[in-house]
């Protein structure tokens, strides 16, 4: 009957649907079959997506499997991309 956003209960007036089956996000390890695929090593890998702990996670993982230099920027943080 309500969701929970930010903290504030809003009344739900539709109808709604869960499908467990389907999914829009690849999980860790199909991002880092993805990345295998690359040809050339990118000069620096920005995770923007997720919660802070999953991004760091998933940052460890590529470090560590890839040995890319890999980055979780804060929230405004600037890069100088050459």
């Amino acid at each position: 009957d309500e969701v929970k956003i930010f903290g504030q209960y809003i009344p739900v007036k539709a109808k709604i649907e869960e499908m467990s089956s389907l999914s829009a996000h690849a999980d860790q390890a199909e991002i880092l079959a993805w990345l295998k695929n690359f040809t050339h090593k990118p000069k620096k890998t920005f995770v923007v997506h997720g919660e802070l702990h999953s991004a760091n996670a998933l940052r460890v993982r590529i470090q560590d499997e890839l040995a890319w230099h890999v980055e979780v920027p804060e929230m405004g943080q600037k890069f100088v991309l050459d």
